[in-house]
């Protein structure tokens, strides 16, 4: 029995050599990290008003809105999905409401603005001209893109790395105000955190739409809900 015992022993150590062979073979490398530093260029210091809105409504879409927001403040807005907050902030950055919508009310305001609206890129949105979209954002996405997909089209990123580049491109215009309009359906725990930390120093205008309610528990600047 002791010889059977020790010929048995020997066999399974050597299947679990092989084993290990062939496991060795089929080793996933890990993944290459890259850390984010969401790099944004400080703008020239300004003070009074950067954007001001006055009973701003637009008929089924928007209720009014009214308020001042000063330069170098960070505003949240909130509220239940369909209360208007991308229509909101769609006329922030155009300057004029939704064309054929009916309106009342004004909003004006600071026009160097970078926007990173709800949806995925589409081929000519704001930055994303006929080149970028085929051939890749290239050095604009330094900090937020790992440079393995700077050359990269933009159809054939992630969702979540469609929504780096994105924030990339807007960063790259250099704001004086910056609108992010829900940016946590896209974005990793991670990426938001280094986001946060990022635009926490920064002393341009922020505004930002969301009702995430992790986003919003950790949000530090002004917030108004949108009804």
């Amino acid at each position: 029995f002791a010889d059977r015992a020790a010929a048995t022993a020997q066999r399974r150590m050597r299947n679990d050599d092989k084993r290990g062979e062939r496991l060795s073979g089929q080793e996933v490398r890990k993944p290459r990290s890259y850390n984010l530093s969401f790099e944004l260029n400080q703008p020239a210091t300004r003070t009074g008003v950067a954007v001001a809105a006055r009973h701003a409504a637009v008929a089924g879409r928007l209720a009014p809105v009214s308020f001042d927001l000063s330069c170098g403040e960070h505003l949240l807005f909130t509220g239940a999905n369909g209360a208007g907050k991308s229509t909101l902030l769609n006329w922030i950055y155009s300057g004029h409401p939704p064309e054929g919508a009916q309106s009342s009310g004004t909003i004006t305001g600071e026009r160097r603005v970078g926007l990173v609206p709800q949806q995925l890129p589409r081929q000519d949105d704001p930055g994303f001209t006929s080149p970028i979209w085929g051939n890749g954002i290239g050095e604009a996405g330094k900090g937020v893109l790992h440079p393995s997909l700077w050359t990269k089209p933009i159809p054939e990123l992630s969702a979540g790395n469609q929504r780096r580049a994105q924030i990339a491109l807007a960063l790259a215009t250099s704001p004086a105000l910056l609108i992010i309009d829900e940016p946590t359906n896209y974005l990793d725990l991670e990426t938001m955190q280094a986001l946060e930390e990022a635009l926490r120093d920064w002393e341009g205008t922020l505004i930002v739409a969301s009702h995430d309610r992790w986003l919003i528990n950790h949000w530090k600047g002004r917030k108004i809900y949108i009804h």
